[in-house]
C-alpha cells in the first residue's frame, strides 16, 4: 500500500474508495422577457472540498495527523499526479478503530482548496 495523498510535507494513507472532490460555480442566467434568448453571467469558481478517509497505524501516527487537521496552515495538498494550492483543513471526525489488534484508525477529513483550480504535478500547470 502506497501513500496516496500529501498535505504540505505529511504523507497518508487514504481509504480506496472515500476520496470525494467537489467542485462549485456560481452563476446567473438571465432571460430577456418576450424572447427565447438568455445569458450566462459567469461570477467566478468556489472554493474546492477534497473529502476522505485517512488511515493510520498507531497512535503516534494517529496524534500526528489529529494535529495536522486541526491546525489552520495553507498549504498544497497532492493526490496522485495532481494537486491543489493553497488549502486548508475544514471539519474531521473523532478516529474510529477499524483493527484494535494491528491499531489501526479510520479518521474522516475535510480539505477545501481555496485556489479551486487543480494542477499537473510533473507541468505544474492547470489541468483545466
Amino acid at each position: 500500500m502506497t501513500k496516496s495523498m500529501k498535505y504540505g510535507t505529511t504523507e497518508f494513507y487514504v481509504e480506496k474508495g472515500s476520496v470525494s472532490i467537489a467542485k462549485k460555480k456560481s452563476q446567473k442566467v438571465r432571460h430577456f422577457i418576450g424572447t427565447d434568448s438568455n445569458e450566462v453571467y459567469a461570477l467566478g469558481k468556489e472554493s474546492t472540498v477534497i473529502t476522505c478517509n485517512i488511515l493510520v497505524f498507531g497512535d503516534t501516527e494517529r496524534i500526528a495527523i489529529e494535529q495536522l487537521l486541526h491546525g489552520e496552515t495553507e498549504t498544497t495538498l497532492q493526490y496522485y499526479n495532481f494537486y491543489y494550492k493553497e488549502v486548508v483543513t475544514g471539519e474531521s471526525h473523532t478516529p474510529v478503530s477499524i483493527s484494535p489488534k494491528y491499531d489501526v484508525w479510520m479518521i474522516q477529513a475535510e480539505f477545501i482548496a481555496l485556489d479551486p483550480i487543480p494542477y499537473n504535478v510533473s507541468t505544474d500547470g492547470a489541468l483545466y
